[in-house]
């Protein structure tokens, strides 16, 4: 696959206000609320939550980016990718992991703590099946549908207009941004947007980029419930 720009400035723009505006606004807001009063605080609104939030990203990615004209999946990056690279999947996701502790352990230096409304949600309830949902949700469902928009959609946009740096800290810092208000794990976001932006670079698949994210999340989720 050449680094060409198959999209419009105005799909571009569309996704952007989707994303930035339409989901927090509507799923993140109106539907946590209306979900928080009829369920109550915890994994199962969370995890209703998230599938509603992969179905916008998901269909908002076919109906504007593909379906008018006429492209397939393989255009944000879902394509096979080379067996060897399964050696650097697993070389990314230590690097993560310890890259993590090293950035949160400095921030405990000033006073940042481990805990944000994720974990306290997470951790609030530890039935096996609030378990099982949290991790469908952090290993599952959020890396396949944040790939294909971060990566697969906004990296090869950028990629395409811009080149290489200046895709890798668009898209990361956009990913970033997307965090929000989860302030303590903001420089972590970003680092990882880096790390899976540039796993796309090299295989031209979101493929292993969704695996790294699917495996980071199971292995941070692990050590949140494991030390709570």
């Amino acid at each position: 696959m050449e680094w060409k720009n198959p999209w419009n400035k105005k799909q571009l723009i569309c996704l952007l206000f989707i994303a930035f505006a339409v989901v927090p606004i509507v799923i993140e807001y109106v539907l946590k609320n209306a979900l928080d009063l009829l369920l109550g605080e915890g994994m199962p609104s969370a995890m209703l939550m998230g599938i509603a939030m992969a179905a916008a990203f998901i269909l908002s990615l076919y109906y504007i980016a593909l379906k008018p004209d006429r492209l397939s999946w393989r255009e944000i990056g879902i394509s096979r990718f080379a067996p060897a690279y399964w050696i650097q999947i697993a070389g990314w996701t230590f690097f993560l992991i310890v890259m993590t502790s090293a950035i949160m352990e400095t921030l405990t230096w000033f006073g940042v703590g481990y805990e944000n409304t994720k974990t306290k949600t997470i951790t609030a309830d530890l039935s096996w099946l609030n378990i099982a949902m949290s991790f469908a949700s952090a290993c599952i469902v959020s890396p396949i549908y944040e790939e294909m928009f971060y990566r697969g959609f906004l990296y090869r946009w950028f990629r395409a207009e811009f080149g290489v740096v200046w895709a890798l800290v668009a898209s990361s810092a956009l990913f970033m941004i997307a965090h929000i208000p989860t302030y303590n794990t903001l420089a972590v976001n970003f680092a990882t947007g880096l790390v899976f932006a540039w796993t796309y670079e090299k295989t031209q698949s979101i493929i292993p980029a969704v695996l790294i994210h699917s495996l980071f999340n199971a292995i941070l989720l692990f050590f949140t419930i494991l030390l709570t």
